[in-house]
């Protein structure tokens, strides 16, 4: 060995044993230094593996299997558009959903869209994803799959939504504020049959489905961004392509470790 790089690598030694151990690092602690892995930040798993999507014009729907080994949060945005939209999720790995507030005009048949959640999951091959609406409603719902989450029911963090009461062109969310760095921020919008068909997003979201809206078909679409930051975000959809249409967006925030 060098003798330069001898005398570097036994000064280290001296110093920190754990500053020479490749893929460690220093991780303060109550004992001085300790050695620990490098906490990974949030992504979505993968080419098509990662999101999807599915419609039907009455009920239910299932989408197509991917392999969601990994992941450590699955999400899924319903849309219907029939009178505070009742639905559910399940999937072929039987996990445990939960479901945040929907946001639509109860009163009529306008627009709905509700986020679910699981978290501990079972994961593998063959992973479908069904939701569910009352008897006889159109339903459109997407999927995706998220690593490097938190694994417990702590994950979630805060959510919000709105909707219109006539047909619009854009439709907010609603402000939330994550209460860390580096969270999941997680959207969705939905509408009525023969509204719109195509979408686009602000504050820095990247879409990653959307169906088109027919004469019995409903639109979503989703978008989701890892955030540099904890302040306020307020992700405003806009119809950019179809109708306007009766309109409700909602939006989520989950934590990491």
């Amino acid at each position: 060995m060098n003798w330069a790089l001898a005398t570097v690598l036994a000064w280290m030694l001296a110093l920190s044993p754990s500053m020479v151990f490749q893929g460690l690092v220093r991780i303060p602690g109550p004992g001085g230094e300790q050695t620990g892995s490098a906490p990974a930040g949030i992504a979505i798993l993968s080419g098509a593996n990662g999101h999807g999507n599915c419609s039907a014009t009455a009920t239910s729907c299932t989408t197509s299997a991917v392999t969601s080994t990994g992941a450590t949060l699955a999400i899924v945005i319903i849309s219907c558009d029939k009178n505070a939209c009742t639905s559910g999720v399940s999937d072929s790995k039987s996990n445990t959903w939960h479901a945040l507030t929907t946001y639509g005009q109860a009163a009529n048949s306008r627009g709905h869209v509700t986020i679910y959640y699981a978290y501990a999951l079972t994961v593998g091959s063959g992973h479908t994803f069904t939701c569910s609406a009352a008897t006889g409603d159109p339903i459109s719902c997407t999927f995706s799959l998220y690593s490097g989450t938190l694994t417990g029911s702590t994950v979630y963090d805060t959510s919000n939504g709105g909707y219109y009461t006539n047909t619009e062109t854009s439709q907010a969310c609603g402000s939330i504020t994550p209460s860390a760095t580096g969270e999941l921020i997680i959207a969705g919008v939905g509408g009525t049959r023969s509204g719109a068909t195509a979408f686009s997003v602000s504050s820095g979201l990247s879409i990653l489905d959307t169906v088109t809206g027919t004469s019995s078909i409903v639109p979503i679409s989703d978008a989701y961004l890892v955030d540099s930051s904890a302040s306020a975000i307020n992700p405003t959809w806009t119809v950019t392509a179809g109708a306007s249409d009766y309109l409700a967006a909602t939006c989520a925030a989950f934590k990491h470790p």
